[in-house]
């Protein structure tokens, strides 16, 4: 299967003057993909998704299609044409639901 996001005109904007909505979101989630083989924490996507909910959110979204263990079959994303495809394999679910566990250490000053 092949989707294409192209470009839409100014007109057909939904805040004119902010640029194509659906290509600043298909930045961010290309950008998400290709960060998540390396990611530790939940805060290493601070830059990308601030707001901690959505973030788990959408993490817990990419989490539930990846393969898992043992599936004979990977998924590949690809941005435009030429750029290198990021490919969602169980061990990136494996790092997601390491970025989505809870700290279980809760620290506090008391004063």
């Amino acid at each position: 299967m092949v989707a294409e996001v192209g470009e839409a005109p100014q007109a057909q904007l939904p805040f004119p003057g902010l640029g194509d909505l659906g290509l600043v979101v298909r930045h961010k989630y290309l950008s998400l993909l290709g960060r998540l083989p390396q990611v530790q924490r939940h805060e290493d996507l601070l830059d990308l998704f601030p707001d901690r909910q959505y973030r788990k959110r959408i993490l817990r979204s990419v989490e539930s299609y990846c393969p898992r263990k043992g599936d004979g079959w990977v998924l590949s994303v690809q941005g435009d044409l030429g750029e290198v495809p990021r490919r969602l394999i169980p061990e990136v679910r494996s790092r997601i639901a390491g970025v989505l566990q809870e700290p279980r250490i809760v620290r506090r000053t008391v004063m």
